[in-house]
């Protein structure tokens, strides 16, 4: 009984675990290989519905494909082809291991708050990591909808 329970656990954290973001495309990483993202919370299958006055929490897992000494975080909203900048802390390193080497997995983990100012509205997200020399390390976009 305590083996069938545990198996049924293992398999759906495992399930959980590797549910990517709806819609997720890499907009042209370079010196990092995307390997999964995830957004809490994400209500949907097509597009990520956040409810405003919320933290939101973003995990990017990926692979670093050259050495990372220092990284700068860039995130926009995309509204009729007119990007947005959303603030945050530029200094990546304060929400991922710096310095990588190729090779290295890193993790990059962040929350945002969803403002109640923010317009009820679909938006596509745009995030971006640059390392030291202002290279793209990663870069993917995702479609939002912004509830409530």
């Amino acid at each position: 009984m305590f083996l069938r329970l545990a198996a049924i656990l293992i398999l759906i954290a495992a399930q959980c675990s590797t549910d990517s973001v709806p819609g997720f495309e890499d907009c042209g990483s370079t010196i990092g290989a995307i390997n999964s993202v995830d957004i809490t919370p994400c209500n949907s299958d097509v597009r990520c519905a956040i409810p405003r006055g919320i933290n939101a929490s973003l995990s990017v897992n990926y692979t670093s494909k050259g050495l990372i000494t220092s990284a700068r975080t860039f995130i926009w909203g995309i509204v009729d082809n007119t990007l947005f900048p959303f603030p945050v802390p530029a200094d990546a390193c304060q929400h991922m291991k710096c310095p990588l080497n190729h090779g290295d997995l890193a993790v990059y983990n962040n929350s945002f708050f969803v403002s109640e100012s923010f317009p009820k509205i679909n938006v596509t997200a745009k995030f971006q990591l640059v390392d030291q020399l202002d290279i793209r390390i990663i870069c993917f976009t995702v479609p939002i909808q912004v509830l409530w």
